[in-house]
């Protein structure tokens, strides 16, 4: 039986950002008789969403391991850390996602001679020029999730674009086939009469995320359609810093 591709998947932290979810499913979509997947946070959160996530990407097969690393604490301990992690699984490929795991994942890859490695650019802020200009040489490919996320890179960090892969993100759209929710009972739950018209923000409350403008022009909007009702859902704390 040939040997299976060993592949390591570098993220944040076991939680429910976008980044993460979208780690989760790159590894649980994984044929799994070609791959032995793993799964390495930076971080190392103790709740119980944590253990959950953990949980279920291990009852599919997934290898899950965490750093631990305390936020802007043993920066070269962490790198030394998954060097040798790297090196005992005889890990082939590694992905890192995030500019913390970009970091620690490229140098511990470089040091452990990874054959194979690959960053995932999730956003348009929150990377370095500086440190892409070094760690760029030990980087294979770039993958950007979004043409906007491909033009940030080539103009912001002089990444080459002949080095970027464009791949958008995937969505399972069986997830989306059966609701999961009654909608009346959960309006009535949230106190927001039944024939109101919804309109709904998903997304972690943050500048960045833009919800400010959402709220200027609901203004305007309610002035014109006094029915409508707006939702803003999404963690109200900022991400977790791990450099």
């Amino acid at each position: 039986m040939p040997k299976k591709i060993a592949v390591m998947h570098v993220t944040n932290a076991y939680a429910l950002g976008g980044a993460e979810k979208l780690v989760f499913d790159i590894a649980s979509n994984m044929d799994k008789t070609k791959f032995d997947v793993f799964v390495c946070s930076i971080g190392g959160r103790r709740d119980n969403l944590r253990k959950k996530l953990r949980r279920d990407l291990q009852n599919q097969g997934i290898k899950t391991i965490s750093l631990d690393k305390a936020p802007r604490q043993q920066r070269l301990r962490a790198v030394l850390k998954l060097a040798k992690i790297l090196r005992e699984n005889k890990i082939d490929i590694i992905h890192t996602h995030c500019p913390s795991p970009d970091f620690y994942g490229r140098l511990a890859a470089f040091i452990s001679r990874v054959p194979l490695v690959f960053s995932t650019i999730h956003n348009t802020e929150g990377y370095s020029l500086r440190n892409e200009k070094i760690l760029g040489y030990l980087t294979t490919k770039y993958i950007a999730i979004s043409l906007q996320v491909q033009k940030y890179a080539v103009r912001n960090l002089q990444i080459p674009v002949h080095k970027i892969a464009l791949i958008y993100n995937g969505i399972d759209m069986n997830a989306f086939k059966k609701p999961l929710i009654v909608k009346q009972d959960k309006l009535a739950e949230l106190g927001i009469p039944a024939n109101k018209k919804i309109i709904t923000n998903i997304g972690r409350v943050a500048e960045q995320k833009g919800q400010l403008y959402l709220m200027q022009a609901a203004k305007n909007i309610l002035k014109e359609f006094p029915n409508v009702h707006f939702l803003i859902l999404g963690d109200d704390q900022t991400d977790q810093k791990l450099a």
